[in-house]
């Protein structure tokens, strides 16, 4: 049992291969108060003016239960009640005053579980669970219901990238399917814009199978639909992004084996790519949230080793 824990998180480790560092661009992020504990494979969200770091991996290969919350106008973390049991590289969304933490692994193995966090009572209850357990994916949410989308089933041998789209209905408490991905995609990002969701890079495959990928895949919510975007400038997994007015920021990720620092901007109204920045930290298995014009990037891995952990939080503030 120790041994497979072990491989596990080395497995995790490979999974936030970096990707080579960006071209010829100037920091221009800001440091703040880092996390009070460094994690990677956390998830995050943004409501109500803070953001709420949930779950993760620990410097020392523990699950995390811990939610960690952070407040913009002091600079300050606090710690809110923690999980049912720890998780990580589940996906958060938030709906109202509900956090929605929808799958994800820990020690245990892949879950399906869907718990829900009361931002107002601080505490907990159940959701329906997901159809299938996965972990590495991707959710976002559209018209007060949650898309989950891609992601990996299955361990060890019979792990496998998933194409599957599945819609949680919050109010009914009820599951249904969506069109399928083109292409299984798992470790990328989902952007809601003007009515469609894009899904972005991510890798092709499950474990060492497979590739990190530049695809753009668009759905349309109301015509159950997938058409292809432009794709980014460089493939990468372990992606995470921001909207913010009409673009996509797509910040940080993975491939190969360095790590980027880039921030790369999806223009909607052109319907190009380019380069916004750098950040001080290449990282992967980090958590981006934005409030107002301001992105915040939060832990992840530096290195491919759990001291690689970091707590760090730079931001970005968009001032076009």
């Amino acid at each position: 049992m120790k041994r497979n824990y072990f491989a596990y998180l080395m497995m995790i480790l490979v999974f936030f291969l970096f990707l080579s560092t960006s071209i010829g661009t100037t920091t221009a992020t800001e440091k703040k108060s880092p996390l009070s504990t460094p994690v990677m494979g956390a998830t995050s969200v943004a409501t109500d003016g803070a953001i709420y770091v949930i779950g993760g991996i620990t410097k020392q290969g523990k699950f995390s239960s811990l939610i960690e919350k952070y407040n913009p106008s002091t600079d300050k973390w606090s710690k809110e009640t923690s999980m049912p049991a720890p998780i990580s590289m589940a996906v958060a969304i938030v709906i109202g005053k509900k956090i929605y933490i929808l799958g994800g692994r820990n020690r245990s193995g892949i879950t399906n579980k869907l718990d829900i966090y009361d931002t107002e009572s601080k505490s907990w209850k159940k959701g329906k669970p997901l159809p299938i357990s996965r972990w590495y994916h991707m959710a976002t949410a559209y018209n007060q219901k949650i898309y989950v989308i891609g992601g990996i089933s299955g361990t060890g041998r019979s792990r496998k990238a998933l194409t599957k789209v599945e819609i949680y209905d919050p109010v009914k408490n009820t599951w249904s399917e969506a069109k399928p991905l083109p292409t299984a995609k798992q470790g990328g990002t989902v952007a809601t814009i003007k009515g469609k969701i894009y899904a972005i890079g991510g890798r092709t495959g499950a474990g060492d199978a497979g590739y990190a990928t530049k695809s753009v895949d668009i759905y349309d919510p109301l015509k159950n639909s997938w058409t292809s975007g432009n794709a980014m400038p460089t493939a990468r997994t372990g992606i995470q992004s921001a909207v913010i007015d009409n673009k996509i920021y797509v910040v940080g990720g993975a491939a190969r084996s360095k790590a980027t620092n880039s921030i790369d901007v999806y223009d909607l109204s052109t319907k190009t790519w380019s380069r916004k920045t750098s950040m001080k930290y290449a990282r992967t298995g980090h958590c981006v949230c934005s409030i107002g014009k301001t992105i915040f990037i939060i832990g992840g891995t530096i290195k491919m080793s759990l001291k690689g952990i970091i707590g760090a939080v730079e931001t970005l503030t968009i001032e076009e």
